[in-house]
């Protein structure tokens, strides 16, 4: 993903601050600082980490799966407050340390090192790395392929019991909107010929 031409393109930061964003794309290419310590004043936030929260995937099989993960919320803030929606979508998130010794597993050190690196520097459209999460020194990554939909009131107990553990910094933020529009809304390739359908007047 070429993050300034994301960010021109993509419509999801406000005019006014698209300039200094694009000056910390061109300051910082490694984007640190993406998140912090819990936002103290907004307890509701898009993209905010909450530890051991309930994950749905359907198998080969149709079959449900279900584990207690570290996850991000996907639904926007306004959709977050009390009584919008019962049901909150949320994106599995992994301590980078432990996904990268999943990697190297898999594939072998050798071949893992340039799959890795494309990783890190953001690089795979379904991934965000985030290198700085409190209480992860090596950082996390999100799988944005990887979402369910779950009850909102698992969410508020999640909140009742502080498993929030990190929010975007405005940054931060950014540069996860980038992800999501790139990822779910970038342009198809030229050789997608859709149905054009003509409606008569």
């Amino acid at each position: 993903m070429d993050r300034e031409l994301a960010a021109r393109a993509a419509g999801v930061i406000p005019e006014g601050k698209l300039v200094r964003f694009l000056e910390y794309l061109v300051r910082y290419p490694e984007t640190p600082k993406l998140a912090d310590q819990p936002h103290s004043s907004e307890e509701r936030l898009q993209g905010d980490i909450l530890r051991d929260f309930p994950f749905c995937i359907i198998d080969s099989a149709g079959a449900p799966k279900t584990a207690t993960l570290m996850v991000a919320l996907m639904n926007n803030t306004c959709d977050l407050q009390p009584g919008r929606s019962g049901l909150v979508n949320v994106a599995l998130a992994f301590d980078y340390r432990e996904y990268r010794g999943s990697v190297i597993a898999e594939r072998g050190e050798r071949k893992a090192q340039g799959y890795l690196a494309a990783v890190e520097q953001n690089k795979i459209n379904e991934l965000f790395y985030v290198r700085d999460c409190p209480g992860f020194p090596n950082g996390i990554v999100i799988l944005l392929d990887n979402v369910a939909s779950v009850s909102t009131d698992l969410y508020e107990k999640a909140l009742q019991d502080k498993r929030r553990i990190a929010s975007f910094t405005q940054n931060g933020f950014y540069v996860f909107l980038l992800k999501v529009a790139n990822y779910f809304a970038r342009p198809e390739t030229p050789d997608v010929d859709r149905t054009v359908v003509v409606v008569a007047d």
